[in-house]
C-alpha cells in the first residue's frame, strides 16, 4: 500500500459450526456475570447465567445456560425482573449455521 491508502480485511481466527448463536443485545453484562432474560412457555421471565464463546460484531456463541429453540429477550431489559410476566414477540434473527 502506498501513504494515504487502507486496506480492509475480514480475519476469521476462529470458527466453530453448528454453534448456538444470538444477537449481541440479547446479552446481559453486569459487573462479572454474564447472562440472558429467557421467557418460558408461560411468559414468564427467568434471568438465566450463561457461558459465551466465540463473538463478533452480530452474533454471540452461547456454550452453556440455554438451548436452541428457547425464547430470549433481545434489547432494552431495563425494566424486566426475574419472574415478570411478558408476551413475547417474535423477532426474526438470522442465524450463520
Amino acid at each position: 500500500l502506498l501513504p494515504g491508502m487502507y486496506a480492509e480485511v475480514d480475519l476469521a481466527l476462529q470458527q466453530h459450526r453448528n454453534a448456538l448463536t444470538v444477537p449481541p443485545d440479547a446479552i446481559d453484562r453486569t459487573g462479572a456475570e454474564t447472562r440472558v432474560y429467557q421467557i418460558d412457555t408461560h411468559g414468564v421471565i427467568h434471568i438465566m447465567p450463561v457461558q459465551t464463546g466465540i463473538e463478533t460484531a452480530k452474533q454471540v456463541e452461547i456454550v452453556k445456560g440455554v438451548s436452541d429453540g428457547e425464547l430470549l429477550v433481545a434489547g432494552r431489559r431495563g425494566s424486566l425482573k426475574e419472574g415478570d410476566h411478558v408476551k413475547p414477540v417474535i423477532a426474526q434473527y438470522l442465524s450463520s449455521r
